[in-house]
């Protein structure tokens, strides 16, 4: 059996199931460790990440209907069509749940696929990049085989059509960027899940 066969996500409450037990998600470990601050987040701007979040994946499955499109979602939509373009990414896999069995905690990266020959995970951003993004893109590595080779990139779409680049952070602090997310979650399960 697959990893992913016995993993459920259950997407309102935000929650990961490995053969029916709770487990942590990769956001969930850094937000309650203190590396995501949600405190700064305005309602606006966390409608804005959904909409536009939800109409990228529907677009990378082939689902979108342009006619629901909001007009503020319209430009970003337009910057993650052009990073596609311009990269040549090509997506392979939108939204699906891992499992690590050796370190126990799940994560569901916005889409994973190649450039340039070398696999590649992605999360779109409609924020500022922000520094915890290396570390979140890091702990998905070990979900997908031959991880140190895996390429990480925060898309930081704009409001005017763009995207930030290059956005992609280097191989070289992909296993730095993992030990912190390991601190994180050792610190997670030291303090029982708080």
């Amino acid at each position: 059996m697959s990893d992913e066969l016995a993993l459920t996500f259950d997407p309102e409450t935000h929650t990961y199931h490995w053969n029916g037990r709770e487990v942590p998600g990769v956001t969930t470990i850094l937000a309650r460790v203190g590396i995501i601050n949600t405190g700064y987040l305005r309602e606006e701007a966390a409608w804005r990440g959904s909409v536009v979040h939800r109409c990228c994946e529907l677009d990378d499955r082939g689902d979108l209907d342009e006619s629901t499109v909001a007009e503020e979602a319209k430009p970003y939509l337009e910057a993650w069509r052009k990073f596609k373009r311009e990269t040549g990414f090509m997506v392979e896999e939108v939204e699906q749940p891992h499992y690590s069995v050796k370190y126990g905690y799940a994560g569901r990266p916005d889409v994973k696929g190649s450039v340039a020959r070398s696999i590649a995970i992605v999360d779109r951003k409609t924020g500022a990049n922000q520094k915890w993004h290396r570390i979140q893109l890091a702990a998905y590595a070990p979900l997908y085989k031959f991880p140190l080779g895996l390429r990480r990139f925060a898309v930081q779409l704009r409001p005017d059509g763009t995207y930030m680049n290059p956005g992609e952070y280097s191989l070289a602090t992909l296993r730095d960027d993992f030990n912190v997310f390991l601190a994180a979650l050792s610190i997670y399960n030291f303090r029982g899940g708080k």
